[in-house]
């Protein structure tokens, strides 16, 4: 992609501040190599992976005094498993992992890794379902990101509230209202052919 649309951080020497924007750098190569695989473990466990190899590469003549030119191997891997407890539990656990890698000014140069897991279970003859959930199990998503401009020197470290317990109840009404209306256009339709019929 030529003049590529890229979030990028940035210094400002002056103030003596950080800021993030968006600049348009002269090229980016992207190769992608993705797989799915599921996988039957046993008839109560399902498992669905994502597995995608990647290539990201950035060059622009000029990013603060400062040509630059970088790219990097990265790996993105997620795991979702779905298990079967009874006729009425289902849970979910899904792992999900990230390599180094860059993008645009950045360098994510420490691997991340969390985990969500869910129950949902079924109740009123399975029109209702109430979920549980937790995200971020061991606490363990955060981002370490790093300049790859030559001119500028910075490290971050990124940890956001992510472990949270989520509670959802959700109800089925049925297919009542759609039987009503199919019901009413048959009679509209009857009504037509006798108008028909009667000319």
């Amino acid at each position: 992609t030529n003049d590529v649309i890229t979030p990028v951080l940035l210094t400002d020497t002056i103030n003596k501040i950080l800021y993030q924007t968006n600049r348009n750098l002269a090229k980016e190569l992207e190769l992608n190599l993705n797989f799915g695989i599921p996988v039957q473990i046993a008839k109560w466990w399902t498992m669905s992976n994502d597995i995608t190899v990647f290539y990201l590469k950035y060059k622009t003549p000029e990013l603060l005094g400062s040509p630059l030119d970088i790219g990097k191997t990265g790996l993105f891997v997620n795991s979702a498993n779905s298990f079967v407890i009874g006729k009425r539990i289902q849970a979910e656990l899904v792992a999900d992992y990230k390599s180094p890698f860059v993008y645009g000014s950045v360098e994510f140069f420490k691997p991340q890794f969390y985990m969500d897991m869910g129950i949902n279970y079924s109740l009123l003859q399975k029109r209702a379902n109430l979920k549980v959930a937790l995200s971020d199990i061991l606490n363990t998503q955060e981002q370490h990101l790093r300049s790859v401009i030559p001119a500028v020197n910075y490290s971050i470290k990124q940890k956001n509230e992510t472990r949270v317990v989520r509670m959802t109840f959700t109800y089925r009404f049925g297919r009542k209202e759609v039987k009503a209306v199919k019901s009413r256009s048959s009679n509209v339709e009857e009504e037509t052919r006798r108008a028909q019929r009667s000319n």
